[in-house]
């Protein structure tokens, strides 16, 4: 029913949107302050916090802020593509986990 109408269907994917910014920002926030030994720990927990800004700033007021944030989240994007990029160099990198099979057999 909402479908039919396209502002009602703008406004059910600004919510939606919101959710999901929402929600992966507690993601971000429990995996870096439950996981010992993470690196950047402070950046994770800063960038989950900006999550749940957003996804509240996005639920609260959604049409007003959802150019605003998307503007906001196309610049944030270039800097997560560098991390997926480098993700897998650094792991053939590191050496083998503690009491893993030895890959040269």
């Amino acid at each position: 029913m909402c479908l039919l109408d396209p502002h009602r269907s703008v406004l059910l994917l600004i919510w939606w949107t919101g959710c999901g910014w929402l929600l992966r920002g507690v993601r971000r926030i429990v995996a870096a302050r439950r996981t010992p030994g993470l690196r950047r720990r402070r950046r994770r927990t800063a960038a989950g916090t900006s999550s749940v800004a957003a996804g509240a700033l996005l639920l609260a007021f959604p049409v007003a802020s959802m150019d605003v944030l998307t503007t906001a989240a196309g610049r944030r994007r270039p800097a997560d593509r560098r991390g997926v990029r480098r993700g897998p160099a650094r792991r053939r990198a590191a050496p083998p986990p503690a009491g893993s099979p030895d890959p040269t057999l």
